[in-house]
């Protein structure tokens, strides 16, 4: 495990570098045992998330995966299950902390955009940072 302390704001600061440098981000549609996934290359390399905007939020299942790429090592020494759980309670947390502030939402809506291509941009419209309930979705990421 890692021996980084990590905070709620080294969490957000991991994840907006993350966006920015590693990923790279689609809206498409998944299998139903799916609402986002992500694919990555250790250490630092490209991280590819797919959203499924029509089951999860996008800036939601963005956080969510940006969340197992940043946490990865930290999480390393737990199963699965149990790392998924832990990932799943910082989304919520996290989700809410940018909620509550205008210039944070405004942040990851612009990130999120500049990300999508312009095709996927034109799918969800404005939207395109929403969703930031994990109700339902629970156990349907990966």
């Amino acid at each position: 495990m890692s021996d980084r302390r990590w905070t709620f704001d080294s969490i957000e600061a991991a994840c907006r570098r993350a966006l920015i440098d590693r990923a790279t981000l689609r809206v498409t549609r998944l299998p139903m045992t799916h609402s986002a996934e992500c694919s990555w290359a250790e250490p630092a390399g490209r991280a590819n998330i797919r959203v499924d905007a029509h089951e999860v939020g996008v800036r939601t299942g963005t956080i969510h995966e940006l969340l197992h790429v940043v946490l990865s090592e930290a999480l390393s020494g737990f199963d699965d299950y149990l790392s998924e759980e832990i990932i799943c309670a910082l989304e919520v947390r996290l989700n809410m902390r940018i909620s509550l502030s205008k210039r944070r939402v405004e942040w990851w809506r612009r990130a999120i955009n500049k990300k999508l291509p312009k095709r996927d941009a034109r799918l969800i419209g404005k939207r395109s940072s929403g969703g930031s309930s994990t109700n339902g979705a629970r156990g349907r990421r990966s």
